[in-house]
C-alpha cells in the first residue's frame, strides 16, 4: 500500500483541533486471483503511516491526530483473489488485514497503531499465498512539546 504522506502545520498563535489530522498508510493489495495451473500469490504489505508535524505555542487537540500504518493484504488461493487490507484508521486502533475472501490464502497483518510502532509480520497458516505484512506506523510531531488531550497515534516525538 502506499504510505501516508506529510502535513505540516504551523501558526504563531493557539491552534485548537477539534476534528482529526490523517495521515495513514493505504492498505496492501490482496494477492491475484490465480488461475489453473499458475501459483497462488501474496497478498501486498500495507503502507506506512506519513509525518504529521505541528508547530504552535499552544495546541488544544480534543480531536485525533494518526499517522497510523494500514493493513496487509490476504493472499490468493484456490482460484479466489485476496481481500484487500484496509487503511491507517483516524483513531488508535489498527486497521485489519485482508481476510475472508480466499479459502486458502493467509491473511494479511494489521498495520501498527498506538504505541506499537512497527507493522506485524504474517504467519502463514493456510495452503495458500502468504498475506502481507502491516505497515509501520509513521511519525507525529508537535514542537514545543506539550501535553496533549485528544488521541494522538502513535505516541508524538
Amino acid at each position: 500500500g502506499r504510505g501516508g504522506g506529510a502535513i505540516y502545520l504551523a501558526t504563531p498563535s493557539i491552534a485548537t483541533i477539534s476534528g482529526g489530522i490523517q495521515a495513514g498508510g493505504r492498505g496492501g493489495r490482496g494477492g491475484e486471483e490465480s488461475g489453473s495451473g499458475f501459483a497462488d500469490a501474496g497478498g501486498g504489505g500495507g503502507g506506512s503511516g506519513g509525518s504529521i508535524m505541528i508547530e504552535a505555542p499552544t495546541l488544544n487537540l480534543t480531536g485525533v491526530l494518526a499517522a497510523n500504518g494500514g493493513g496487509g493484504g490476504e493472499g490468493s488461493g484456490d482460484g479466489d483473489p485476496g481481500d484487500n487490507g484496509s487503511a491507517g484508521r483516524l483513531s488508535d486502533q489498527a486497521a485489519s488485514g485482508g481476510s475472508g475472501d480466499s479459502p486458502t490464502g493467509s491473511d494479511g497483518a494489521p498495520g501498527a497503531s498506538g504505541a506499537v510502532l512497527d507493522g506485524p509480520s504474517v504467519t502463514v497458516s493456510e495452503a495458500g499465498g502468504a498475506g502481507g505484512g502491516g505497515g509501520g506506523a509513521g511519525y507525529i510531531i508537535v514542537r514545543p512539546m506539550q501535553t496533549l488531550g485528544g488521541t494522538v497515534s502513535p505516541p508524538a516525538l
